[in-house]
């Protein structure tokens, strides 16, 4: 869980999600999912959450 938690804040960081936003709930939902496939390794979970993508009329 900590290198879940320390790829979701750099993520987030990065990227400029607020906490709390809808952007952050689907980030954790993607993480969430993730780990349930198996990516456990900070470079995979990286490079996956960073792409996760949005709705353009939600941030």
């Amino acid at each position: 869980m900590i290198l879940l938690k320390r790829v979701y804040h750099r993520v987030c960081r990065e990227q400029g999600i607020a906490a709390g936003s809808y952007r952050v709930a689907q980030l954790r939902t993607s993480a969430v999912e993730l780990l349930s496939e198996g990516k456990l390794d900070e470079v995979s979970l990286y490079e996956r959450l960073r792409r996760v993508e949005y709705p353009r009329s939600l941030g």
